[in-house]
C-alpha cells in the first residue's frame, strides 16, 4: 500500500506500536481512577452533553438536514502529518461529500497531482476513479481511516451523543476561559482496545466545543490527538466550526494537521 511503501516514517509508527503494544492511552481524570463514577456525575456529564448538542443546532435539526458537500483546504505537517498524510500531497484542495452517520465518504481533488480524482468508501470498500473514467475498487487502510473520520469529528458533538457512558470529568481553566469536561466512552470507563474516549472541553462562555481529545485505537493505541474547533458559523441553523486544528494533545498549537472549510452544505431539507 503506498502508505507503507513511500513513507519510511510508518516504519517508525509500526515500531513504536509493537513497543508499546501493552500501554492504552487513558483520558479519564485523575478523580475517575481508581473507583465507579456516581449516579449524579453520570447525570450531571449526559446533561453537559446533551446541552451542547442544542447549542450546536439539535440532533433532530440536525438529521434532518442528511448530507454534507463542501469544499475544504487540508494541510499536513511535521514528521507524524507526513507518515500520516493518506493524500497525494501535503496541501490539498479537496470537494468532500459525506453522511453524517459515516455510510460513505468521497473527495475530488480540485488541485495538484491528482486532480479531478475521486477518492471514496461505502459500505462495499474502498473505491478511486480517474477523470472522465469509471468507478474502481481500491482498497486503503490509510484511505478508509481518514474517510471514515472526516465525518466523525466533523459531525462530533451529534455522533458523542449516541455514546453510552457519559461522566462530568468537572472544570477546568485554560488562558482565562473556565471550561466543563465530559469523557465519553462506550463499553466501560477503563481503557480498553474496542473503544475510544473522547474528552470534551466545553466553553463555559460560548457552550460550544473547544476542543475534543481522543484516544486513536485504530491506528496506535497508546496515541491521542486533540482537534481544536474554531471559527463557528451558522449553516441552516447548524453551529459550524469552519476551521479544525488537530495536533497531540489539548491546547497544542504545533498542529499535525488542519481542515480550512471554505464552504458547506446540506443535502437535506431542515424540519
Amino acid at each position: 500500500m503506498r502508505a507503507v511503501v513511500t513513507r519510511p516514517g510508518a516504519l517508525w509508527l509500526l515500531v513504536l506500536s509493537f513497543a508499546l503494544g501493552g500501554c492504552l492511552a487513558d483520558l479519564r481524570p485523575a478523580k475517575l481512577r481508581g473507583r465507579a463514577p456516581s449516579p449524579a456525575e453520570v447525570e450531571s456529564g449526559r446533561e453537559l452533553l446533551e446541552a451542547l448538542v442544542e447549542e450546536h443546532g439539535g440532533a433532530r435539526r440536525r438529521a434532518h438536514l442528511g448530507a454534507v458537500e463542501a469544499v475544504i483546504r487540508d494541510e499536513w505537517r511535521g514528521l507524524i502529518g507526513w507518515f500520516s498524510n493518506p493524500w497525494p500531497d501535503a496541501r490539498n484542495h479537496l470537494q468532500l461529500r459525506y453522511a453524517p452517520e459515516g455510510g460513505w465518504a468521497e473527495v475530488r481533488f480540485l488541485a495538484g497531482s491528482r486532480a479531478d480524482e475521486t477518492w471514496g468508501r461505502d459500505q462495499r470498500g474502498g473505491w478511486e476513479r480517474a477523470p472522465g473514467g469509471e468507478r474502481v475498487a481500491r482498497e486503503s487502510r490509510s484511505r478508509q481511516f481518514i474517510l471514515a473520520a472526516y465525518p466523525y469529528l466533523f459531525e462530533l458533538p451529534f455522533r458523542l451523543n449516541e455514546a453510552p457512558l457519559v461522566f462530568d470529568a468537572g472544570q477546568a481553566e485554560h488562558e482565562g476561559h473556565t471550561y466543563d469536561r465530559v469523557l465519553v466512552t462506550w463499553g466501560e470507563f477503563e481503557p480498553h482496545a474496542d473503544h475510544d474516549q473522547y474528552l470534551l472541553w466545553i466553553d463555559r462562555e460560548s457552550d460550544r466545543l473547544s476542543v475534543a481529545e481522543y484516544t486513536i485505537r485504530d491506528k496506535a493505541r497508546f496515541a491521542t490527538g486533540a482537534d481544536h474547533f474554531d471559527d463557528y458559523r451558522w449553516i441552516e441553523g447548524i453551529a459550524v466550526p469552519f476551521v479544525h486544528t488537530i495536533s497531540m494533545s489539548a491546547w497544542q498549537r504545533d498542529f499535525v494537521h488542519r481542515v480550512e472549510f471554505e464552504s458547506v452544505r446540506y443535502r437535506g431539507t431542515p424540519p
